[in-house]
């Protein structure tokens, strides 16, 4: 977390640390909370992780959708296993998304697709009939082009023999089509003639000419396809001149090729390349279930039960009433020459925030909330609740036995629609769960909608026909470049690569959104035909989107997860919870324990107390901070119950001679509105080694100047302390002690002083330059005492928190009534989206749609929460032991998961 994310949070934190003690999170390592050393297979995951999310740790329980994964990157991870010579599937990483529960599944691999040159007819898939059905007449100029940057003088006839290699390696870029009488059909060509790489030099040009003379050859290249001929790769090597970089032209045709093959065939160019320059064979990756082997395997999924049974909610799909997208100029043809582009991006700093905690923070996916964002966009636009859109899945599922496409190129893309009602959602978290709820209806990824359309029986194929089809098209890509930013001889960029489509063609949708990150950035592409809108309307659209985008990114901290799946129980999403905020906040460890209203107890867990790897617990004691004012304020308020003092007692008998004419009562001190100033920041005057009095604390603000009333102040609570004992006979740690600590059974909870050993709690840990340090040494004893010194655990804390709540703790009623006099602060203070008022010594926060009570305690070292929710009578405590740890907003979503998991299930849209 960085400084100013912990300064906007002191705003609100009832109890800031002293600006020295605060530092930034990132440089703190994760722990994975695990003692023992990690296996082979888990640092090949750790390592694998790392490199496909673009992270710079990765811990075992680290969930890999909520660390920015995504299908995509799924597979991916599933072709580096391969490379290494082990197997997971993809399906595994969504049921077990953790290191420490995939690793126990990875098993050899297994046995792989055909190795040598695939050749013969097959079936074409759905989306190559899709393909035919809507550009037939211009079938030859559908592309895809990548433009390499050349990062070595490159040998001109390796690189030939190089591309050449790939050609036969991967199968799908010899397919050849025909047209007959009964349609369109393939087969896998045989090597057929070699590749030509067209050699072209630029260098004499100046930069103008340069790019001219570059976007000349790439249209030369993406007209120059004939699909009968039975090779679907375009090579063009450039030269620009000395001293700059080359630049490779890939262009493929669209039939063979796809997002996800694009990434393996560069890095298989790549090897292959190295091994011929240095003299060996060229051997690029193993190869996995052949395209032809799936075409015709998907044939016959088609006519199954599973796949026809799916065709309800698809024709369903295509009945829903959903308006048009508005036009500023009509009547005129929707073509490819008419097309322009707009791009969106976000920052590199936004783009992680995206990536690695707004999953986390939301519960759901990348590709879910660029979802959500869009259609609150075009709401904003058009005044529509309901939108049709065309998605596109990667299509490689988990359909068939024995089937792996981790490593297969080929196009395999799922084109299915999707109805968005965003219905009356304001919030983020409301329209992310409109989007979630729809997404999470849809049946097979989408892939059955294609295979219904395409390859099902005819009365089913007319029926989808004809129903009506979505006006945008969204497409989103994942991390292009991340999977292969191991490569030192070719990089991709995002440089023109010319015409993908004929001109002359057709647009199928009004709009295409294409999103992927590249170079650490986000952005999103807007598609559209300048015959019908003008560049301004894309505009403004694209910049609501990214104002969307951005929103969710903004309100992360805060978010509250949209509904847990039917799958996900209330313990798993505790669990979720404290892997984020661990990960998060980069600590040592932490413990979360929630309690029901019938007194069920859900513990987690997670991470060690020291740097050695003893497991964090809920038993692990620490030091609670100003949760101490609680029991410091029960004890006070039962002296008034007892009818010692009141309310309103004045108490400048107990301040400092030049504080004495200034009226302040029981009341202000325990509700902050005394004015006093804090001793903390006079408090390192003391010497740690030498005897100490609760007087000489109060003494220290003798000369500080008066704050204005409602300043949150430590002193307050050091003279409830020595109103206490002055008027019981007996030290604070003994009231406390007999009025709540013995008769309530915390076995673990005790005031802190200089006869208790600093071995009987865990220490304070704070990451420096030559490692973590424990901080407690630089404590004078008296640091807190009746304001802040007290030592517990979540168990204790949350039998504390029953007890008071509950009124168990006063003999009336009116006690803890005044404890919830929250009106005394004249308006409540507001930061970063939480709302937040003083009672007596309670503070009450509203959040993300909850109102919550309780307390807060920081301390140098140490985190902890004691929170209660009225409406569910549940109660959260935290603790941690991680120095500038943050813990707060575990316990906000962990009341939320507490609200979805005993309310009734949130209907679903269909």
């Amino acid at each position: 977390m960085k400084r100013h994310d912990r300064n906007s949070l002191q705003q609100y934190l009832p109890e800031p640390l002293p600006s020295s003690s605060i530092q930034s999170l990132s440089s703190l390592p994760l722990s994975t909370g695990s003692p023992l050393p990690l296996s082979p297979v888990q640092l090949t995951l750790v390592d694998i992780w790392k490199e496909i999310l673009s992270l710079q740790h990765v811990g075992i329980h680290d969930n890999f959708f909520t660390l920015g994964g995504n299908s995509i990157s799924s597979i991916l991870v599933v072709a580096r296993l391969q490379e290494a010579g082990l197997h997971l599937s993809p399906d595994q990483i969504f049921q077990k998304r953790t290191i420490a529960e995939l690793a126990p599944l990875v098993t050899e691999a297994r046995g792989t697709g055909e190795q040598g040159i695939v050749t013969g007819t097959l079936p074409l898939t759905p989306i190559q009939r899709w393909f035919f059905e809507t550009w037939e007449p211009l079938a030859h100029h559908f592309n895809q082009a990548v433009m390499l940057e050349v990062l070595e003088d490159i040998e001109v006839v390796v690189l030939e023999k190089a591309l050449q290699k790939v050609l036969e390696h991967h199968d799908a870029l010899r397919l050849r089509f025909e047209r007959t009488e009964a349609g369109w059909r393939q087969e896998n060509a045989g090597t057929g003639k070699p590749i030509g790489l067209k050699y072209v030099n630029v260098s004499g040009l100046i930069q103008a000419a340069q790019t001219e003379a570059i976007a000349k050859v790439a249209e030369e290249e993406h007209e120059s396809f004939d699909l009968t001929e039975g090779q679907l790769l375009r090579a063009v090597l450039i030269h620009r001149g000395q001293g700059r970089t080359g630049r490779l032209l890939l262009v493929i045709h669209h039939l063979g090729v796809d997002g996800l093959s694009w990434r393996i065939l560069i890095e298989d160019l790549e090897k292959a390349y190295k091994h011929l320059k240095g003299g060996s064979e060229a051997a690029p990756g193993t190869k996995t279930t052949s395209f032809k082997t799936w075409a015709e395997r998907l044939e016959l999924y088609a006519g199954t039960q599973a796949v026809e049974e799916q065709f309800p909610y698809w024709e369903k799909q295509g009945q829903e009433e959903v308006g048009s997208l508005p036009v500023d100029m009509k009547g005129r043809a929707n073509t490819v020459a008419s097309e322009g582009q707009v791009t969106v991006r976000l920052e590199e700093e936004e783009t992680r925030a995206l990536l690695q905690e707004v999953p986390r923070a939301y519960g759901t996916r990348v590709e879910e909330v660029l979802l959500a964002a869009l259609a609150a966009a075009i709401r904003r636009w058009t005044g529509l609740d309901r939108i049709s859109v065309e998605l596109e899945g990667h299509g490689r599922e988990e359909l068939l036995e024995d089937v792996d496409l981790s490593r297969t190129v080929g196009w395999f893309t799922a084109l299915y629609p999707v109805v968005l009602d965003l219905g009356k959602a304001e919030r983020p978290e409301d329209t992310l769960r409109a989007v979630n709820d729809r997404l999470n209806g849809v049946p097979m990824k989408g892939l059955g909608y294609g295979l219904l359309r395409y390859l099902g029986r005819d009365e089913i194929v007319e029926k989808l026909e004809g129903l009506s089809s979505p006006e945008v098209l969204f497409n989103y890509l994942g991390e292009f470049d991340a999977s292969v930013s191991r490569l030192s001889v070719f990089r991709p960029t995002r440089e023109e690569t010319g015409p993908a489509r004929s001109r002359r063609g057709l647009r199928s949708h009004l709009l295409e959104v294409n999103g992927l990150v590249f170079n650490w950035r986000l952005e999103l592409t807007w598609n559209y035909s300048q015959n019908l809108h003008e560049r301004a309307t894309i505009e403004r659209l694209a910049q609501d989107f990214i104002a969307e985008v951005r929103n969710f990114i903004g309100h992360r901290k805060t978010a509250i997860v949209p509904r847990d799946t039917p799958n996900e129980s209330l313990p798993m999403r505790l669990e979720q919870i404290a892997h984020g905020l661990l990960h998060d906040q980069q600590m040592l460890g932490m413990a979360l324990l929630v309690e029901l209203a019938d007194r069920r107890r859900f513990p987690v867990a997670q991470g060690s107390s020291d740097p050695a790897g003893t497991l964090y617990t809920q038993t692990t004691r620490v030091v609670i901070g100003s949760l101490t004012k609680m029991f410091t304020a029960v004890a006070v308020l039962q002296l008034i119950e007892d009818g010692k003092l009141s309310l309103e007692s004045p108490v400048n008998a107990w301040l400092p001679g030049p504080l004495k004419g200034k009226a302040i009562t029981v009341r202000d001190l325990l509700a902050h509105t005394s004015g006093l100033p804090d001793y903390l920041s006079r408090l390192t005057e003391l010497d740690a080694t030498q005897p100490w009095s609760p007087h000489s604390l109060v003494e220290l603000v003798e000369h500080a100047p008066s704050v204005p009333p409602g300043h949150y102040s430590n002193t307050n609570y050091i003279v409830l302390g020595l109103i206490l004992e002055t008027l019981t006979g007996h030290t604070w740690e003994e009231e406390i002690t007999q009025r709540i600590i013995q008769p309530l059974g915390l076995s673990r909870t005790t005031p802190l002083t200089t006869a208790f050993p600093p071995e009987s709690f865990a220490g304070a840990w704070e990451r420096g330059e030559k490692g973590w340090e424990d901080i407690r040494h630089a404590w004078h004893p008296s640091f807190g005492w009746a304001a802040g010194g007290m030592i517990s655990t979540t168990e204790d804390l949350v039998t504390f928190g029953r007890a008071l709540f509950g009124g168990a703790l006063f003999k009336s009623p009116a006690s803890l009534a005044s404890m919830r006099s929250y009106t005394l602060s004249s308006t409540p203070h507001v930061a970063d989206g939480v709302e937040h008022e003083v009672g007596v010594c309670l503070h009450r926060f509203r959040v993300a749609g909850l109102t919550l009570e309780g307390h807060l305690g920081v301390r140098p070292g140490y985190s902890a929460i004691l929170l209660h929710d009225p409406e569910t009578q549940a109660i959260v405590a935290a603790t941690a032991n991680t120095h500038g740890a943050l813990i707060a907003f575990a316990g906000v979503k962990a009341f939320d998961a507490v609200r979805r998991a005993t309310s009734s299930p949130h209907p679903r849209s269909e």
